[in-house]
């Protein structure tokens, strides 16, 4: 969920921001979950980090990741589960 959205760079039904100014950028991201998840953060269809929680202990566990990217207008930034991974 994008809470800022300046300019409404971030489109909410496709989950992706779309560069509209050059210039450098700061994601955060965390996640919350008690299974077997990956979530990876994508500009342009190249992985940039990610995070993955192992759910051999059965507790809610925490994680957070962050990035400083350059951008230009157009680059698109969204992301995506790990395969056979479950936000679920």
């Amino acid at each position: 969920m994008a809470i800022t959205n300046i300019g409404g760079y971030f489109d909410h039904t496709t989950g992706r921001f779309t560069c509209g100014v050059n210039g450098t950028y700061f994601f955060i991201f965390h996640i919350v979950h008690n299974r077997d998840t990956q979530v990876i953060l994508v500009k342009n269809n190249d992985r940039q980090v990610s995070v993955h929680g192992d759910a051999g202990n059965n507790t809610r566990e925490s994680y957070s990741n962050s990035v400083v990217l350059q951008l230009v207008v157009g680059d698109q930034v969204w992301f995506r589960l790990g395969d056979r991974k479950s936000v679920v």
